[in-house]
């Protein structure tokens, strides 16, 4: 898919306006109130604006305001890495993001898929503000950054990520391909669910009605 949107303005004397478009600048905006990695910026754009130009724009426009971007080290996360949703309570976090994006029915043939490219990003803007909404942080920050939001995104649609449904309490959840070993659920493992205490109901029911069915008088 070719994204015709985002092209870099050709004159340079255009300091302050990055784009062509306005509809890519807003998107910018939205962007850098997110996240303060260049590198991922540029991806999710399609643009062909320098990281240096994106980075000196985003560093104007939000000290405007007196802020001062602090950016992260080293090259980002990635699936693969053993620190990338590895707390059970990530993992909680990221299905509830994956639900947002997806759909009830999560990732595969009734998954809710944007393939337009622009509108695909303004899905992930949208979808990430509303789990910022109603998740509350963990000290100054989201338990779940947008980069890793954006690798979740990502890694579903890439199958570097799979879908696992726990046989308890039906909660989907995502799972590293290469993950080894049992994969827990990570609504029973933060939630107080009592799923155990439930199926004993249950179950106490249902041997009560097979029990009443057994001395109710037969005739014939």
């Amino acid at each position: 898919m070719i994204n015709t949107a985002g092209r870099a303005l050709a004159s340079s004397g255009h300091k302050r306006v990055l784009f062509e478009d306005q509809v890519s600048d807003e998107r910018f905006e939205a962007l850098i109130e997110l996240t303060s990695r260049t590198k991922l910026i540029v991806k999710l754009l399609g643009t062909d604006v320098s990281e240096q130009r994106i980075k000196e724009e985003m560093d104007r426009r939000l000290g405007q305001y007196g802020i001062k971007v602090k950016r992260p080290r080293g090259l980002g996360q990635t699936t693969t890495a053993k620190t990338f949703l590895d707390s059970a309570a990530e993992r909680f976090e990221a299905s509830y993001l994956m639900a947002l994006h997806f759909g009830s029915r999560g990732i595969g043939e009734y998954a809710v898929v944007e393939t337009n490219f622009g509108k695909a990003l303004d899905k992930m803007i949208e979808v990430y503000n509303k789990y910022r909404r109603t998740v509350p942080p963990v000290g100054d920050s989201q338990r779940i950054t947008f980069e890793t939001y954006a690798l979740l995104v990502e890694g579903l649609q890439s199958r570097e990520i799979e879908v696992r449904q726990c046989g308890a309490c039906n909660t989907k959840h995502p799972v590293v391909k290469q993950h080894q070993g049992p994969a827990h659920c990570p609504a029973c493992a933060t939630q107080d669910l009592r799923m155990d205490e439930a199926r004993a109901e249950v179950q106490a029911r249902i041997a009560a009605y097979r029990q009443s069915r057994n001395q109710m008088p037969k005739f014939g």
